[in-house]
């Protein structure tokens, strides 16, 4: 028996050692609040709602599955310009195997957006966040060990401190630029459920860059770039949507959108995307091309995203804008 326990304790520390990274999703940019704390109230007034879900590794019998909820909003928010605090919560549940092995997580967020110009142009926001997990494993599912027997620690809590900052430029119409830099576990805790494990959730540094241009009245083409980097790991996600508005007015705005993307030597990931009003849907197949495609038997992650948006419909009209304080 004792010969089980060990694999047992083997197995634990495998998946501990696994899990200190973090969980990220395909989807990139489609809810910016999985990304950078900084996209707190990052948006043109209102408040909007998002969840999203992932399955991953259907070959095995338990695939990994995560599943997240986010909201936010803007407060405070300036007269004249898109100055204001943006406020923020992110709850995610990750799981895997038949022990149930995962992490619960709730963050919260806030975030400083100010606009760096009077032409409203330039946007920058500087965020922080701070979370509370726990990770663990369900003890009912296990059956390899005697039952006079316990296992060490099966559930570890711990906090994170993350920090961001995003900047956007909108000159017109025709074309746009959004970029942001986050950092996660600054404070990097430790992980450990075994006696000797010295694992910790490693920092982990985000990039991305999203940048849109029409092209003619009806498409819009928009390359989309994401680099990662945790725990002597480097992640380079590379590709582009064409989309396709089919009205945009306050009470007809129809979006459909397709997408491919290149996680370099690991996966294809092709999405399909639609908006109409403040509802977003986006679906993600996520291919694996890597070596582990034998093990797989060729099947990638799913994932589906919604999102919504609270904001107010308003006739354009031009304000007054104050004189500065020379």
């Amino acid at each position: 028996m004792r010969g089980r326990r060990c694999l047992v304790l083997l197995f634990l520390w495998a998946t501990a050692t696994a899990s200190a990274q973090d969980v990220h999703f395909s989807q990139l940019d489609f809810n910016p609040l999985l990304l950078n704390t900084a996209y707190s109230g990052f948006i043109d007034g209102g408040a909007r709602v998002g969840a999203a879900y992932r399955t991953q590794w259907a070959s095995v019998s338990y695939p990994f599955q995560t599943f997240a909820l986010t909201a936010d909003g803007l407060v405070l928010r300036d007269r004249y310009r898109r100055n204001g605090l943006g406020l923020g919560g992110r709850f995610y549940r990750d799981k895997a195997g038949t022990l149930d092995y995962g992490t619960t997580s709730v963050e919260a967020m806030a975030a400083y957006n100010r606009t760096l110009d009077w032409s409203g142009v330039h946007h920058l926001s500087l965020g922080v966040s701070l979370g509370y997990h726990q990770l663990g494993y369900d003890v009912s599912q296990v059956t390899l060990y005697d039952e006079g027997e316990t296992l060490d620690q099966q559930h570890r809590r711990y906090l994170t401190v993350g920090a961001g900052v995003a900047w956007s430029c909108e000159p017109d119409d025709g074309w746009w630029l959004r970029v942001g830099l986050a950092a996660h576990n600054l404070n990097q805790p430790s992980l450990a459920l075994l006696e000797g494990d010295d694992s910790r959730l490693a920092q982990r540094w985000l990039l991305s860059a999203r940048w849109g241009r029409m092209l003619g009245d009806h498409w819009l083409l928009s390359p989309v770039l994401q680099v990662q980097r945790q725990q002597g790991n480097n992640e380079l996600c590379y590709g582009a949507d064409v989309r396709w508005l089919l009205g945009d007015d306050d009470r007809h705005h129809l979006l459909l959108g397709a997408g491919l993307a290149l996680r370099h030597a690991d996966a294809a990931i092709i999405s399909v995307m639609a908006e109409y009003n403040a509802l977003q849907v986006i679906f993600c197949y996520d291919a694996n091309t890597s070596s582990l495609s034998d093990a797989s038997s060729g099947y990638g992650a799913v994932e589906l995203g919604v999102g919504y948006r609270f904001v107010k419909s308003q006739k354009k009209r031009r304000k007054a804008l104050p004189c500065p304080i020379m």
